[in-house]
């Protein structure tokens, strides 16, 4: 597995993951599209959306497949709002906003729900979905999940366009080599 190189770009909206064991991956898309139709990808302008709306994710990936730690690791994003998993973990605690937060890593591609991804994207987020796998031994590929899938009905992403087949064969071709 070809190792790839995390860039810190710290946010301002995470807090302390404390004891909790992380259990899953939530896949998100953001863009600036709202604030920048012709420059809907500008890693500023998304950053400075996230940081407006006091949310983070722990992960970005720009169309280009660059990863971007966004929160230091022993810390969990504001990124799933009132989600529940939907595989019903609790970890002993209220299934809620805080807790998916608490116990699931958040990914955001950069993109837009009616756009496909980038190969390099699908290749890059599998590369950080199996590292996390690796890292907890708690994420299987049940708990690789959509934004849609912990908030139905509120929220759409990755969206249909998202080739979640394609994810995880290349999580699986990865995994095999050495």
């Amino acid at each position: 597995m070809v190792k790839r190189k995390i860039i810190n770009q710290f946010l301002n909206a995470f807090g302390k993951r404390g004891d909790n064991q992380i259990i899953g991956i939530v896949i998100h898309c953001i863009s600036a599209i709202d604030v920048a139709p012709k420059k809907p990808y500008d890693l500023q302008l998304i950053l400075g959306v996230l940081n407006h709306h006091n949310v983070s994710a722990d992960y970005l990936i720009d169309r280009k497949g660059q990863i971007y730690s966004l929160i230091p690791s022993d810390c969990y994003a504001y990124h799933a709002g009132i989600s529940i998993m939907p595989t019903g973990e609790t970890t002993g605690m209220n299934n809620n906003q805080s807790t998916v937060n608490k116990i699931t890593v958040g990914i955001e591609l950069v993109g837009h729900v009616q756009k496909r991804y980038t190969q390099k994207q699908y290749d890059s987020c599998a590369w950080l979905c199996l590292k996390l796998i690796c890292e907890n031994p708690l994420i299987d590929l049940n708990h690789i999940v959509g934004h849609e899938h912990v908030a139905p009905g509120r929220k759409k992403d990755p969206g249909p366009l998202f080739d979640w087949n394609l994810l995880f064969e290349k999580i699986f071709s990865f995994k095999k080599k050495p």
